[in-house]
């Protein structure tokens, strides 16, 4: 390892000897990651077409894999290729991914319908949150769209800023699949070109955002099924950004504005808690996390004639069919002989005060706080995005992408026993065997993030220049731990977990 002995490293100097290099090696890397890019949208193009054409949901879980095999190739070739050359490969491959999902129609998930419907019934001036689909008050409104919503029994479970980004949709004329479908992949780009901004204003290698921008889980759950969460990643990201620069009320404002879209970002209070210098201070604390949920509750207050209703069906079945408040959401637990209701709040409890007690970055808390939550309820795989773009955020290594893969692995072993049913040619796997199956996928998950060798796995690069991440302050120094090169600013107390 090269000394660093106080003397600063030259970063761009770095930037511009990709590992490997011999004179032609970095260009045939380069057209390496180029050709990968351009098989990765062939592939989900191909796919996305043969699941259209009724060739049954096998389709889409080989574009899945084959997505994933994208992913290990983007991660291994990108930190080979220089900066200026890798990012524009990265990111149009990414939107170009996603571009060619964004005409079929929605695969895998049926929400998208919903909201679309949601838009509707608020352009006519009706609160989303006081009819269900199929109330006869609603007739008139019923069209091609409402045929395929599930749960027309209930109302909507959708929080506030979600359905005024449905009403906005609506409103300019985004009320198709494609027309929606559009808005989500482009807040999901959105997404990744902050992702970069706040990679370089943090002084770290912005390629890595290839590990959030090819990884097929966002892809698929944007590009294809058009899940409102893109909005989610794309708050998140700029909170991070915000909280980088120490504008924490902006921070809290963010997480409100992601929480008003799907409940759970809220957690993330606790994570941004600290500042970037990692001290505790009561007042910006207690100001983010107040205005974060005064963002949520205004939200509300905006849809409040539906009176006590204004939660939905969230609060009156959702949760009972989901199997929240009855534990059997909470399978592994179970298989342990344990009531997940009563293991999940102490374990909340005890990751929180550690997450709060963390110097590690906010998003990297995060990303640590969130996927303790998700290993308890195994959620639908798009919720696990803003949990990849966190962790590529906070510098965390590039195996959060795969502990999101294996995590929607386990979800599938857990309650889809025909999708297994698919995979094994037809054989039926008993509840006990597939809990047995999704714990041992969980913990070669947790493995995924705790090893050594896949924090070290691909030795990233420094950026070609990395200006001062807020006025007076240098560089963030490189975090070995993570993944990072050798070739590194000495660091400080501040900068140590």
């Amino acid at each position: 390892m090269p000394a660093t002995d106080g003397r600063r490293v030259n970063l761009e100097e770095a930037a511009n000897r990709p590992r490997g290099a011999d004179g032609a090696g970095p260009t045939r890397t380069a057209v390496a990651l180029i050709v990968a890019a351009t098989v990765a949208v062939a592939t989900y193009l191909t796919f996305g077409v043969l699941g259209q054409q009724g060739w049954g949901g096998g389709v889409y879980w080989a574009m899945l894999a084959s997505g994933a095999a994208v992913l290990g190739v983007g991660t291994w070739l990108t930190p080979r290729v220089r900066v200026r050359h890798a990012l524009p490969v990265v990111i149009v491959g990414a939107a170009l991914m996603r571009v060619v999902l964004v005409p079929l129609e929605p695969a895998l998930s049926t929400d998208m319908y919903r909201y679309l419907w949601d838009g509707q019934v608020q352009a006519s001036g009706i609160n989303p949150y006081v009819h269900a689909p199929e109330d006869p008050a609603l007739e008139e409104l019923r069209d091609d769209l409402w045929e395929p919503i599930n749960r027309k029994f209930a109302r909507t479970i959708y929080p506030p800023v979600a359905q005024l980004t449905f009403l906005g949709a609506n409103l300019v004329g985004l009320d198709t699949t494609t027309g929606w479908k559009a808005l989500v992949s482009l807040a999901d780009l959105a997404a990744i070109v902050l992702l970069v901004v706040v990679l370089t204003a943090a002084g770290r290698d912005p390629r890595r955002v290839v590990a959030y921008a090819w990884n097929p889980l966002p892809i698929m759950a944007f590009g294809l099924s058009g899940h409102v969460d893109a909005f989610v990643v794309l708050a998140a990201v700029a909170a991070t950004l915000l909280w980088w620069r120490g504008r924490h009320l902006g921070a809290g404002a963010l997480i409100g504005v992601a929480a008003g879209v799907k409940l759970f970002p809220l957690m993330l209070v606790a994570a941004f808690a600290r500042g970037r210098d990692t001290v505790w201070r009561w007042g910006p604390a207690i100001g983010q996390g107040v205005t974060a949920v005064g963002v949520l509750l205004a939200g509300y207050l905006l849809y409040l004639s539906a009176g006590t209703d204004v939660f939905g069906y969230l609060t009156t079945g959702y949760l009972d069919e989901e199997g929240y408040t009855t534990a059997d959401r909470f399978r592994l637990v179970r298989a342990l002989g344990l009531d997940g209701r009563v293991v999940t709040p102490i374990v909340a409890v005890a990751v929180g005060i550690a997450v709060l007690r963390s110097h590690r970055p906010a998003p990297t808390r995060a990303a640590w706080l969130m996927g303790a939550a998700f290993v308890l309820t195994v959620p639908f795989s798009w919720y696990t995005a803003p949990l990849i773009a966190l962790a590529v955020a906070g510098g965390a290594g590039w195996a959060w992408g795969w502990f999101a893969i294996l995590l929607h692995a386990a979800y599938i072993a857990i309650f889809h026993d025909d999708v297994l049913a698919f995979l094994t040619g037809g054989m039926r796997l008993s509840t006990p065997l597939r809990n047995i199956a999704a714990g041992a996928i969980v913990l070669l998950a947790i493995a995924a993030v705790r090893s050594r060798w896949a924090r070290r796995a691909v030795i990233w690069q420094p950026p070609e220049d990395v200006p001062p991440a807020a006025a007076g302050a240098s560089p963030r120094p490189w975090d070995a731990s993570s993944g990072e090169p050798p070739t590194e600013v000495p660091g400080t107390e501040a900068d140590r977990p």
